[in-house]
């Protein structure tokens, strides 16, 4: 039997059992499409089911669709906490024995993931995945994305057949080793375009929402979450105002990245122009009353909004990533511009705002600027540049759009006079920073041997320990004169410590990592002040014993400094901030709130240590060093940086003493394990947090 029924026992027809498992119905465009998928299956042919979270702003209307058995999960969210994902995992699985369904089709990448692996383990014949954009990209943290990376990996094979929205994501998943293209197909979303084709209320939303009837209105749509990138919107709406004073900003949205684009409104002078009015069902009145309407995600599936506005007959202009570029043809019915280039975005909507002739130009034909998103089933995508897609198996070198030293991070700020955003390949940015991490690398050798031995840091220079001969230049190029020289002294022969070379890579290795992270901004600056710090600290207290005044007050007071300025390391692992009547206040009390904690846990422990056991435990130098770093992370990272370096300290400890190496009362240099835990709070500390709890969803 064919697609659309299996023969029952008695010869009769009965219809495929379909379930279909989302994350969470969210306002989005995978959501719309998979309750519009299950609400207009033939009955006659599929009995539909529907697992989702139990909650999102479309869930009631899940709750009400016809003839579709919906399974709420209670542990399904869209945050990775393992226990939970487990539990999930669990009533995925019940859910599937429940409905017994003939095909499994997952949406989303956390069901997507948990819902194939259920689907697997309970011996689903046929296993479907529609792909709506990847879950995981550039604006991760490494580890993170290549974490997401590996779970689409491990569940891939077990996938029967792959769908995406668009050409573009499908070429990406052959790229990225997902599937080959036989395993694939393009089924673009059907999407009702009826009430945008004379779309009506403009003047009411105005109206309501406090906008002059002929302002200009610069519109975007989109979850206040990091795919769409909304702070590009706020970065736009800045460089717009100062060029076109009338105009006006609609922001139409919620999500988990309120607080920081309200915190940016203000930064830039927008608090009366650019209205934030949360998620809204009159999305056809939206974009009656909108001038232009802008899209500025890291990455699409199939850019519903695109599609309703080009209907509507307004003008785009949007980023062109992923499938946005299916959707919009430069020139013909909207304008593109490059991924996070958000001056070029601006520039195209004043020229739109100014002059109605470009406006009508990007706006073209309304049926030929939306003939294209009609859903459409192909066959195996044959069609596909398969040699194109095999050599995105190595990806390019992505051009990074550097935000100079005194743009605050995430908001935007004074920029160096002359500054363009111009452009620069990740690759040189790299390069460059892992040049410049060597050579600091080089110094840090000199600052660990000098520095406890109350040497000169600058006279004299650098000779050999075992003979006293002087260092010609030529032989203290970073790693490069240890390998020419074999690890020995020119003159006497003597081993040259690996520590040098080790000290100079691990320097390059962090300073790449955090340009990689924070890009050139003041955040960037601190961190990477604060992992030199970290590095130095670390290796000195592990050789003598020691934490430096000289190297731990100067850090309090540097990230004191800085983190008014766009420094503050706190809200890039979760936006934890102290609110206060200014970002720049915020970031400061709570980075004093963070040293005034870090400081205070360890004078806690030496004081109860010292009544307990009447001796020593800590000394005041591991106080004012997790001031510092309280003072960079925050309190909930330097509580977290406490957490890992006792689970550090303890490890080793424990191995030491199982290898007979070490006793019970062995003194371990426990400022090098802190520096360790600092540093994985300040690259993963967000991830942990949120599988803690500590971050609200």
């Amino acid at each position: 039997m064919g697609w659309g029924g299996r023969r029952a026992a008695g010869g009769a027809v009965r219809p495929l059992r379909v379930l279909h498992a989302i994350t969470m119905l969210e306002l989005g465009g995978a959501q719309r499409n998979t309750l519009d998928t299950c609400r207009l299956l033939d009955r006659g042919r599929f009995a539909v089911g529907l697992v989702c979270a139990d909650r999102g702003e479309l869930f009631d209307e899940a709750t009400r669709l016809p003839d579709v058995a919906l399974f709420p999960l209670r542990r399904l969210r869209r945050e990775v906490r393992p226990l939970d994902d487990l539990r999930a995992l669990g009533e995925l699985r019940r859910a599937i024995r429940a409905f017994r369904p003939d095909i499994v089709h997952t949406h989303s990448s956390k069901a997507g993931v948990l819902g194939r692996l259920a689907a697997r383990r309970e011996r689903v014949p046929v296993i479907v995945h529609s792909i709506h954009g990847f879950g995981f990209g550039s604006h991760q943290a490494a580890p993170v994305r290549w974490a997401f990376l590996a779970a689409e990996r491990l569940v891939a094979p077990w996938t029967t057949q792959f769908v995406a929205v668009s050409r573009r994501n499908l070429e990406q998943g052959v790229a990225l080793g997902l599937f080959p293209c036989e395993r694939a197909r393009v089924i673009r979303s059907g999407i009702d375009l009826t009430a945008f084709r004379k779309p009506g209320g403009g003047g009411e939303l105005r109206r309501s929402l406090g906008i002059p009837a002929a302002a200009p209105l610069v519109v975007q749509v989109a979850c206040f979450k990091p795919q769409k990138a909304p702070e590009r919107f706020v970065e736009v709406a800045a460089l717009v105002a100062r060029r076109v004073p009338a105009a006006h900003f609609l922001l139409v949205g919620d999500g988990e990245l309120r607080g920081r684009l309200e915190a940016q409104r203000s930064a830039v002078g927008l608090d009366g122009r650019l209205n934030l009015p949360g998620w809204r069902r009159d999305i056809a009145a939206v974009y009656a009353a909108a001038t232009v309407v802008t899209l500025t995600s890291r990455f699409e599936g199939l850019p519903r909004v695109l599609v309703e506005a080009l209907t509507a007959g307004v003008p785009v202009v949007a980023m062109a990533v992923d499938g946005v570029v299916e959707v919009v043809r430069d020139g013909v019915n909207g304008c593109l511009v490059g991924e996070a280039d958000t001056a070029a975005l601006a520039a195209r909507v004043v020229e739109l705002l100014g002059d109605p002739g470009p406006a009508r130009r990007a706006r073209g034909p309304r049926r030929r600027g939306t003939r294209r998103v009609r859903p459409r089933h192909h066959g195996p995508p044959a069609g596909i540049d398969v040699r194109r897609a095999r050599r995105l198996r190595r990806p390019p070198a992505r051009r990074l759009r550097l935000r100079v030293l005194f743009s605050r991070s995430p908001v935007p700020g004074p920029r160096f006079p002359g500054w363009r955003g111009d452009m620069m390949p990740t690759w040189f940015l790299l390069a460059i920073t892992a040049a410049y991490g060597l050579v600091i690398g080089s110094f840090i050798n000199v600052v660990i041997h000098r520095l406890p031995r109350e040497q000169s840091l600058l006279r004299p220079r650098s000779s050999c320990p075992a003979c006293g001969a002087a260092i010609a230049w030529f032989d203290n190029i970073p790693v490069l004169s240890y390998l020419t020289l074999g690890g020995r002294c020119r003159h006497c022969r003597a081993a040259i410590s690996p520590r040098y070379p080790l000290v100079e890579l691990a320097s390059a290795g962090l300073l790449v990592a955090v340009a990689a992270r924070f890009g050139l901004t003041v955040a960037g600056l601190a961190a990477a002040l604060f992992v030199l710090l970290l590095l130095t600290l670390a290796l000195i207290d592990l050789e003598h014993r020691l934490l430096l005044d000289v190297l731990t007050l100067p850090g309090i007071a540097a990230g004191l400094l800085l983190a008014p300025l766009g420094g503050s390391l706190v809200a890039p692992l979760g936006g934890a901030v102290l609110h206060s009547s200014g970002p720049a206040l915020s970031a400061l009390a709570s980075s004093l709130l963070g040293a005034a904690i870090g400081a205070l846990v360890p004078y806690v422990v030496i004081v109860g240590y010292r009544l307990i056991r009447g001796a020593e435990g800590m000394g005041l130098g591991d106080v004012k060093f997790l001031a510092m770093i309280g003072v960079f992370l925050g309190w909930k990272g330097v509580l977290l940086t406490i957490g890992l370096g006792s689970v550090l300290g303890a490890a080793v400890g424990l191995g030491l003493i199982a290898a007979g190496r070490g006793r019970r009362d062995t003194e371990l240099p426990f400022g090098t394990f802190l520096a360790a835990g600092a540093l994985l709070t300040l690259f993963v500390g967000g991830p942990l947090m949120r599988v803690l709890g500590w971050i609200r969803p």
